[in-house]
């Protein structure tokens, strides 16, 4: 029976330990659209000319494009996103606040100079992931192990 228990202490773990390292996860795809987003918006701005709606109508439904999506399309504030920090916060909605504010030049210089920081934080938020996604769960791991030793 303490064995049963200890065994699904491990598993409670292990499961906790990959809820808290889901924020990471999050925060990579969050800018991995964005920058996708931004190449795409860059494009449609340089070539096609068709407008940000026509670009958010064929998107799927994360948590980036749900935000542009209520930002752009139904004018509503955006909401904090949690595992943004305040700074990511503030360039996200600075961001969105300047599309479609200008003519094409001033619009693809401002997309092209953004396309570099968007990376920055894409390639920052994708060597978090792989260093702190793993942390949680060998720890989690650990932890429900020491429990287990622990009960028995």
């Amino acid at each position: 029976m303490k064995l049963f228990i200890g065994f699904l202490v491990v598993i409670i773990c292990l499961i906790l330990g990959n809820l808290l390292s889901l924020k990471y996860s999050e925060r990579k795809r969050f800018y991995r659209d964005f920058c996708d987003f931004n190449e795409r918006l860059i494009q449609e701005v340089a070539y096609s000319q068709n407008t940000i709606n026509h670009l958010l109508n064929d998107c799927p439904s994360t948590c980036f494009y749900q935000s542009v999506k209520n930002n752009i399309l139904e004018k509503k504030s955006l909401d904090k996103v949690n595992f943004l920090t305040e700074n990511e916060f503030d360039f996200f909605k600075d961001y969105l606040s300047k599309l479609g504010k200008s003519d094409k030049s001033t619009q693809l210089n401002f997309l092209t100079y953004s396309s570099s920081g968007l990376y920055k934080l894409k390639n920052d938020s994708e060597g978090e992931e792989k260093k702190y996604k793993s942390l949680y769960l060998k720890m989690s791991f650990l932890i429900g192990l020491i429990i287990l030793i622990i009960l028995l």
